[in-house]
């Protein structure tokens, strides 16, 4: 875990790769907080160095959000990540995270 993006590197089971996990209270925060500027295909690229800011080194893993209300109606952050799991959803129905 981590204050920075992306939150949590985590192994999901029964996959061989470690995906990235973004916690958000609602889904859109992730595009609020600027967070798909740092994914391509929905995996972790990082950013270029400007002057501005340092150079966040991406990883090639896949991202996905973890919140607690999706609130994405029009699939733009669908768009950015490969998957959203609204965790009031998936505690209500006794589900697990799927990849």
């Amino acid at each position: 875990m981590q204050t920075r993006f992306p939150d949590m590197l985590v192994k999901l089971k029964g996959k061989t790769e470690e995906v990235h996990l973004e916690l958000e209270l609602y889904s859109s925060s992730f595009l609020n907080h600027g967070h798909e500027t740092l994914v391509r295909e929905c995996r972790f690229v990082g950013k270029r160095k400007s002057k501005t800011s340092p150079r966040i080194k991406g990883d090639r893993k896949g991202v996905g959000v973890l919140c607690w209300l999706n609130d994405d109606k029009n699939k733009i952050v669908k768009g950015h990540v490969h998957r959203i799991y609204e965790l009031r959803e998936l505690l209500k129905h006794g589900k697990p995270i799927r990849w």
